[in-house]
Parts: structure tokens; sequence; C-alpha cells
């Protein structure tokens, strides 16, 4: 996702939406239980698009984002309670996947492969 607006890939949880107005990422994961179905939104604090920022839904499980700057992170689901951690450049736990490390700047392209998760 590389244009403001609303994300949600078929065969996941997720939607992702970043407003034009406020440049906000919202991540919510809706799941199902007993016969009903609810929310989780996730805003990423502080994260604000700027030039070259995209989000990037891997799977069911994971949610990547970049600024465009500084702010580059994985949203990640954990365990069968549906809980998320969110994962910076440093401790990722995962490879990137090419589609995010290629549109990655190069000092962020940069950092991500110091930290050996490539």
């Amino acid at each position: 996702m590389t244009q403001f607006g609303e994300l949600s890939p078929s065969g996941t949880s997720w939607t992702v939406r970043i407003s034009a107005t406020d440049r906000k990422l919202h991540i919510i994961r809706h799941y199902a239980g007993e016969h009903w179905k609810s929310e989780a939104d996730t805003l990423k604090e502080g994260w604000v698009a700027k030039e070259g920022w995209f989000a990037f839904v891997e799977n069911g499980e994971r949610v990547w984002a970049y600024d465009g700057d500084k702010d580059f992170f994985l949203l990640v689901e954990v365990g069968s309670n549906k809980g998320v951690a969110i994962r910076g450049p440093c401790d990722l736990a995962c490879p990137v996947p090419e589609e995010v490390l290629s549109k990655l700047s190069p000092a962020a392209r940069q950092l991500v492969e110091s930290h050996g998760q490539r």
C-alpha cells in the first residue's frame, strides 16, 4: 500500500488505514469468536506518513510499515489469544521480505542488514 486509503487483503484478518488528512497509520485486526466479531485497532504512536511511506500485509500474521524516514516496524500476531507485538528494525524475529527491503531508504536498509534481519 503506497496510497492513502484503506486496504483489506483477502485471506487475512487485517485492515490497514492511512488517512490523507492526518497521515497516521491504523492497523485493524478482525477476528471471529463464538457468534461475534471484534476489532482490535492498533495505532503506531508517532508514525506519520512521509514521502516514500508504505504498508505491506505479508500474510495473515504479519504487517510491515515504513513512514518513509526512520520509523520502520513489523506488527505480528502472537499466540492463539490474538495478541500483537510491534517489532522494530533491530528485533524483527523473521527475515524482511524483498518486497519490503527494496522499498526502504538506503539508511533504513543498512540498519536492517546490519542487525542480520535480511
